[in-house]
């Protein structure tokens, strides 16, 4: 719970620094290299962890001990490279405090509509992915064995691609870009949840490419949302972000467990495919808010 906790501020604190540090019409790319490291901790971060258990001798303490001893290099690091980032404090404006700040995201429209966007986005891929391992073993033959292949594909795919996708929020602009990954996204989905028995290499080619949009979507997202509100109010609003995002992610996987049902052990999933149709419609009203919402980044 105290990871959850620390974790849950940090991803806030991240994008937080990434939208005071750089300008918006530079800060795509430097969302698309965040993005890239996210996806590369999550390729590596599985097959390293196991790793270091085995060169220690099976001791399960190893990865966490390896983790810790990152998080005190990491304060090093942000000791000596991170700038203090006090400037919005110093300036004529009032701060305000942290339940003022809920009150305004509950009360301002352009802020309630940066939250239903997030909740929206987090529907359109957080109700497929719960089931993905389960639907490729029973109804698209393929091995236990064979799944870690899907997400280490896809985590290379979208560690490559997406410093790529933040230059192209800077180049062609940050709602396009969304338009045309959200847009995309919903072809491989649409495929995935309706797919019959398939070959590995079909099936690793659509998840790259689902894991490859996903992502496209996220990087001019979440540059969108560190510009619709003040820099001395990004912070409160991104962490009450996060912990909307959070909250949607459970309630999507619920969502899709009530639609998804299997007849016996080891039977062929059932209703997938609605799943990817509410994916796809969710993803289409987050098109439709992104229209809506205003870039105050001043």
């Amino acid at each position: 719970m105290i990871t959850g906790l620390a974790g849950g501020f940090l991803s806030a604190l991240v994008m937080s620094i990434v939208g005071d540090v750089f300008p918006l019409e530079r800060r795509g790319k430097a969302m698309g290299i965040v993005g890239s490291a996210f996806a590369l901790a999550a390729v590596l971060g599985v097959p390293l962890g196991l790793q270091l258990v085995t060169w220690f001798d099976n001791n399960w303490h190893a990865p966490f001990l390896m983790v810790g001893s990152l998080g005190f290099l990491v304060l090093l690091a942000i000791h000596f490279f991170i700038p203090s980032l006090r400037l919005h404090m110093n300036s004529d404006r009032v701060r305000e405090r942290p339940a003022a700040l809920i009150r305004k995201a509950a009360t301002l429209p352009n802020q309630q509509m940066a939250l239903l966007f997030t909740v929206l986005l987090v529907l359109g891929q957080f109700t497929v992915i719960p089931f993905l391992t389960p639907f490729m073993i029973n109804n698209v033959g393929l091995s236990q064995a064979q799944i870690p292949y899907i997400y280490l594909v896809g985590g290379a795919c979208t560690a490559l691609t997406s410093p790529l996708t933040g230059r192209l929020v800077d180049a062609w602009g940050r709602k396009k870009t969304f338009y045309l990954a959200a847009a995309g996204s919903m072809v491989p989905i649409l495929i995935l949840t309706s797919l019959g028995k398939t070959h590995l290499a079909i099936v690793l080619t659509l998840t790259g490419l689902f894991f490859i949009l996903i992502s496209g979507r996220m990087i001019p997202a979440n540059t969108i949302l560190t510009a619709v509100v003040r820099p001395e109010n990004r912070g409160g609003f991104l962490s009450l972000n996060t912990a909307v995002m959070s909250l949607a992610s459970g309630l999507s996987a619920m969502i899709a467990g009530s639609i998804v049902h299997q007849e016996y052990e080891g039977a062929p999933l059932q209703n997938y495919h609605l799943v990817g149709i509410l994916a796809c419609a969710a993803t289409l009203l987050a098109m439709y808010i992104v229209r809506r919402l205003k870039e105050i980044d001043v």
